[in-house]
């Protein structure tokens, strides 16, 4: 894939993420690492917009696959991978953002946007999980965190 120069070839790249498709999604993000957007009013404001909306349809997407993974979770092997997805699908949008087009303002809030949304995951996890009396899921969905902890 060619590096995205104009907003419409941005936003043909948001596309392909937005889809869910790990390899062309993978290459998407290769690309956009070497593209260039001119960062100017207009252009800036719709981009971030269709950015936004592509990391909202990717957490739901994320949401809903936890979600069925972890119902179906016959061990904790299971639940391990189900929580190791959640991570390496956050990592993926925290890398979306931090391309360098994407000026430092925008792309953390971006980032933290992103976390904010990992952490109330993992909250949301560990709240359901002390429901186990053995304490074993809670213990580890902690150890499998979805996110970051800001001391890593």
């Amino acid at each position: 894939m060619d590096a995205p120069i104009i907003y419409k070839q941005w936003v043909e790249m948001l596309d392909i993420i937005a889809s869910g498709d790990s390899d062309k999604g993978k290459e998407a993000l290769d690309a956009m690492k070497s593209g260039t957007l001119q960062w100017q009013t207009g252009v800036a404001d719709r981009f971030l917009k269709v950015l936004v909306d592509t990391i909202n349809i990717r957490i739901s997407k994320l949401n809903d696959t936890v979600s069925k993974n972890l119902g179906y979770a016959k061990n904790e092997n299971d639940v391990v991978s189900a929580l190791l997805f959640a991570r390496k699908e956050y990592q993926f949008l925290e890398d979306i953002v931090s391309i360098p087009a994407i000026p430092d303002k925008q792309k953390n809030e971006l980032i933290e946007m992103i976390r904010n949304n990992g952490k109330t995951m993992q909250s949301s996890l560990e709240d359901s999980a002390k429901n186990d009396t053995s304490g074993k899921l809670l213990n580890i969905i902690k150890n499998n965190r979805v996110v970051k902890s800001t001391n890593e």
